[in-house]
């Protein structure tokens, strides 16, 4: 099976969001995968630690080293 998404740039109703989505499915799907194990490893290691801050700065770090940037994706 092959699948392809097209994007014509040039329409009038292209959206750039949902093209910055599609392309970064797997790196989105990874960063999941990476929140999850975190919270897992707080929640079963060291549950005091996770504070507000420590969450913020975790998440968006975890969303960093995915090459996610929310600011293209999200509209």
């Amino acid at each position: 099976m092959i699948i392809t998404y097209e994007f014509d740039t040039s329409a009038e109703n292209f959206d750039w969001c949902e093209y910055e989505q599609v392309k970064s499915a797997s790196n989105m799907a990874f960063a999941l995968w990476d929140i999850s194990q975190a919270v897992r490893d707080w929640y079963k290691y060291n549950p005091d630690a996770l504070t507000p801050d420590v969450l913020y700065d975790k998440f968006y770090e975890i969303l960093r080293d995915n090459d996610i940037n929310l600011d293209k994706i999200i509209r």
